[in-house]
């Protein structure tokens, strides 16, 4: 009995949040609702919307890993993986770690494919890094969506992430185990060197006309221009960091930051 009264109540907050959004902007452009599943596509049964609420608390409640499953009929022109970046930093998800994470579905509908995308935030990327957010798209969602097994790609999505956050295994395992191994993202490397490169090269030119217009040796200039005795150009240079985003709005949510990276796939 209990049991039944309490499906019927979390049925009756889902028609209250579809009531509540409007259909006509994006969602991360709305109020959030503070329910860890947004199912405005009614992706999922009603029973099994109340087992994903029960297991995404759980986890919250357990490691702070916050994550928000978002079914929607509209992604109004954006990619799938930006309007999940937006939405994970509009409505704040994830905790003061910015350990949020964002599983949004644009169902299938017709000859239009399915839409899947997992966004990570900055706090957890390091646990759940882009090539394992990829694998798991392909590997434990879409060919359960493909069988119309919709709950079961969900869920095994979430036990994956869940076993990460607890430290049941790692990435490179969870790569291994499925296929293949984190060979890493060599971007950040490549882009350094390249700067390295021309940086390294307008040195050694400006040091060259250096030497020639003020009559002194090529190496002496080389050292003037190392230690920044010749002012301004690139010895002053200097980069910043820092994330952006939303920090907080939605319920016990405080995060907010993400990459920008994670996966999508379709169906």
């Amino acid at each position: 009995m209990r049991t039944k009264i309490l499906s019927l109540f979390i049925l009756l907050i889902s028609f209250s949040s579809l009531f509540a959004i409007d259909n006509d902007k994006p969602l991360f452009e709305q109020k959030p609702v503070q329910s860890l599943v947004q199912d405005y596509a009614q992706f999922l049964s009603a029973n099994e919307d109340q087992k994903l609420q029960q297991k995404l608390n759980q986890l919250s409640n357990e490691t702070s890993t916050q994550i928000l499953f978002v079914s929607v009929n509209n992604l109004f022109g954006y990619d799938k993986n930006d309007y999940a970046t937006r939405l994970g930093e509009a409505w704040g998800v994830g905790g003061k770690e910015d350990n949020g994470i964002v599983i949004l579905v644009l169902p299938k509908s017709g000859r239009t494919k399915g839409q899947i995308a997992i966004q990570v935030g900055y706090g957890i990327e390091g646990i759940v890094p882009d090539i394992v957010a990829k694998r798991i798209v392909e590997n434990e969602v879409i060919p359960n969506f493909r069988n119309g097994k919709n709950y079961r790609g969900i869920d095994a999505a979430v036990n994956v992430i869940t076993d990460l956050s607890k430290g049941k295994f790692t990435a490179d395992k969870y790569l291994k185990r499925n296929g293949g191994k984190n060979k890493g993202n060599w971007a950040p490397f490549i882009s350094f060197l390249f700067f390295a490169i021309i940086f390294g090269f307008m040195r050694f030119r400006g040091a060259r006309q250096y030497s020639i217009g003020h009559n002194v040796p090529f190496w002496i200039a080389m050292g003037m221009m190392s230690s920044g005795t010749r002012g301004g150009g690139f010895s002053n240079f200097s980069s910043g960091g820092g994330s952006f985003g939303s920090s907080g709005g939605f319920g016990g949510f405080g995060g907010g930051s993400f990459g920008g990276g994670g996966a999508g796939g379709s169906w």
